[in-house]
């Protein structure tokens, strides 16, 4: 057997790098190991041990377990020599051990990458994405090379383009800019890969040969140099055991005679005031215990006294009552267990505490009013661990990588 611990909750920082880099979210894999021995704060509510039943090889989670680099390929779908178009695709590389690809990348995430090198066409594919520009329009994007905040001032020219050899002559208008260094101008060109083939700085101009496989490669590179800085962590995905509506009703509180009369003086329907509430006998059980409708938020020991005779006193404990939890519509009860935790309406969260039937169940007594139509879930919630009792899952090798997903940061 191995014995996996998966963040359970949101771990966060205000400050957005360190929250991407450094806080583990929901479902990221923190460690493994073949013994299922953790520590007691490697639980609930912050972790959930993931038991994977048929095998003891700890190999073959150990890479799930790392942070993995995202790597990158662009693929050239199509070249069109005589305009000098690239037509690329952009994907990530499935990793070592033949996962989905490591960070699958998304259109969101390129476009603004794409338009450096004046990009068309960009369109979102399952695993990556399809793009297409000509030589001169990279170039004259900032993407393949960039004189800062004065490429706004920059003007492009294609001279001439040499189908058969893939050269291009452009000329760089630069008069209107402030640039006035000759050796630094022709700098930024020489460094990418370009000739010069006449500067005249006096005119701000200058005219030089780029290849298209230049810049094809210088594409490339800064593709894997943008997309591959992000970190890939593998997460697990916490399917809902359960999930519909139901009807949930609060249950008569509880009270129990610690001293003073009788409740055999009582009925039900009588009228009783705790302190300064006042409250309706819903049933008497015996002589120390009875029932009475309404809410109590403090739970604790308190004198009872009969409306129409104040003499009549008692001192009760008080006890809130589970609430009862009727299934309405969805998946029935017979996946949850006493001990589960029930999500209500996403927010509000409560331990099962009995079961009657796989329609009737009790959650643990809250600030539960009425409720019809109530959406329910059993699962792993955002704030919270709540799974079954022992806080445990158990699946086998191919249940696990199922529901295993790549999640950037």
């Amino acid at each position: 057997m191995i014995s996996v611990l998966v963040n359970a909750c949101n771990k966060t920082n205000s400050d957005p790098v360190v929250d991407a880099r450094s806080c583990a979210k929901k479902g990221y894999l923190v460690a493994a190991n073949n013994t299922g021995r953790w520590g007691l704060a490697e639980g609930k509510p912050n972790f959930v041990r993931i038991n994977i039943t048929d095998t003891d090889d700890l190999s073959a989670v150990q890479n799930y377990v790392k942070n993995v680099s995202r790597q990158v390929e662009v693929v050239t779908r199509e070249h069109v020599g005589v305009t000098d178009t690239y037509k690329v695709r952009i994907q990530a590389i499935a990793d070592t051990i033949g996962k989905t690809p490591c960070g699958q990348i998304s259109k969101d995430e390129s476009d603004a990458f794409l338009l450096t090198f004046g990009s068309t066409g960009i369109v979102g594919q399952l695993n990556g994405v399809d793009a297409e520009w000509t030589v001169f329009n990279a170039v004259s994007n900032t993407g393949f090379f960039s004189y800062g905040e004065e490429e706004e001032y920059i003007k492009y020219t294609e001279l001439l383009h040499t189908p058969g050899t893939g050269v291009h002559r452009i000329r760089v208008d630069y008069s209107l800019s402030s640039l006035t260094d000759k050796a630094a101008i022709e700098a930024v060109v020489i460094d990418a890969g370009c000739a010069v083939v006449s500067h005249d700085t006096g005119k701000g101009l200058m005219v030089i040969e780029v290849k298209g496989s230049t810049v094809f490669n210088s594409f490339a590179q800064h593709t894997r140099e943008h997309f591959s800085d992000c970190v890939c962590k593998s997460q697990y995905y916490f399917a809902d055991k359960a999930a519909g509506t139901v009807d949930i009703e609060k249950q008569p509180v509880k009270l129990t005679r610690i001293s003073g009369d009788l409740f055999t003086s009582y009925t039900v329907d009588n009228t009783v005031t705790l302190g300064d509430i006042s409250m309706t006998v819903s049933s008497i059980s015996d002589d120390d215990t009875m029932y009475v409708a309404g809410d109590i938020d403090d739970v604790s020991t308190i004198v009872l006294a009969r409306a129409s005779d104040p003499s009549l006193e008692s001192t009760v404990s008080v006890e809130n009552q589970p609430a009862k939890v009727t299934y309405s519509t969805g998946d029935q009860f017979t996946d949850i267990e006493v001990g589960d935790g029930l999500c209500i309406n996403s927010n509000q969260v409560a331990k099962v505490s009995s079961k009657s039937s796989p329609l009737i169940l009790f959650i643990e007594a809250g600030a539960w009013s009425t409720v019809e139509g109530a959406t329910y879930t059993n699962s792993i919630t955002e704030n919270a661990c709540v799974t079954n009792a022992s806080g445990t899952l158990e699946m086998t090798m191919a249940e696990f990588t199922t529901a295993l997903t790549d999640k950037m940061s």
